[in-house]
């Protein structure tokens, strides 16, 4: 009975600890999971919402415009922003009258970005870093990125490029409302 008992506690313990290894293996290697803060993603993603961002397998296709992506801020290295892909590295942007325009090799007239995912009365407008009318080159390694909510968004208008290396992942699924549990 007692070697029963104790093989039992052993199997367990061992299952315990296989399956700790495994949270942290996939956390701290590929999944990130990530709360949200705020009202600058809405309405795509909403204040205490819960996330999980690809660390790994988003490089493989690289990341597209439209994506939501999670970074460490540019300025102090710590706080972590969730924001959408708007630019792509080698393209030049420009805000005119509150659109996006878009300049890259398939399109070098340019064209207008059209962001579905926007509601109706959001408009684009300018920042000290993205201003009116200024045709702006993004760097090889660095996108700019937008808050859907540009009202109450602080990014790349303000702050600049997003240089690739502060991005921790693309967000691909929400776990936490229930009511709005699924991939993105």
């Amino acid at each position: 009975m007692f070697k029963s008992l104790k093989k039992l506690l052993k199997e367990s313990f061992l299952t315990a600890l296989v399956a700790v290894l495994l949270v942290f293996i996939v956390n701290q290697l590929l999944i990130e999971p990530e709360q949200i803060f705020g009202v600058s993603m809405e309405p795509a993603l909403k204040n205490a919402e819960r996330v999980l961002a690809d660390k790994i397998f988003y490089k493989r296709g690289s990341l597209k415009r439209g994506d939501i992506v999670v970074f460490k801020s540019v300025e102090d290295n710590k706080s972590v922003f969730v924001k959408r892909v708007i630019g792509l590295p080698g393209e030049s942007l420009m805000i005119k009258e509150d659109k996006i325009n878009i300049f890259n090799d398939v399109n070098p007239q340019g064209f207008i970005l059209e962001e579905k995912y926007l509601k109706d009365s959001i408009k684009t407008y300018s920042g000290s870093f993205l201003e009116e009318r200024k045709i702006l080159k993004i760097p090889a390694e660095a996108y700019i990125v937008l808050g859907d909510n540009r009202f109450k968004s602080i990014d790349s208008r303000e702050w600049g490029f997003l240089p690739e290396e502060k991005i921790i992942g693309k967000i691909i699924f929400r776990h936490w409302p229930p009511n709005r549990f699924g991939f993105i």
